[in-house]
């Protein structure tokens, strides 16, 4: 059905995935660029609402940032990527862009 209604509009259909953690998002972001895209736009929002007292984004780009940030921070070794990709990703914000 979402496929239908997908192609009705013009969009082409993403896959759902299944993502828990850190390798699985890794997967999920090899498999499918746009679906990363998406699924690293709707982590940013969700989580940059839930920490506005301790992480304060620069004006521009702000999603960008937070994906560069990101991988920056998965890249960096300094963390466990069996954790969930929500505490990743706000492990990462808070450490990138800290209120002062």
């Amino acid at each position: 059905m979402a496929s239908a209604v997908a192609l009705a509009v013009g969009l082409a259909p993403v896959p759902a995935f299944a993502v828990r953690d850190g390798f699985e998002f890794m997967q999920l972001c090899r498999k499918s660029s746009l679906g990363c895209e998406y699924f690293m736009d709707g982590l940013y929002n969700g989580t940059v609402m839930h920490l506005r007292e301790h992480v304060c984004m620069p004006d521009k780009d702000d999603a960008k940032a937070a994906a560069r940030a990101f991988w920056a921070y998965m890249n960096g070794g300094r963390s466990a990527h069996v954790q969930p990709v929500s505490v990743l990703m706000s492990a990462a914000l808070m450490d990138a862009f800290p209120c002062q």
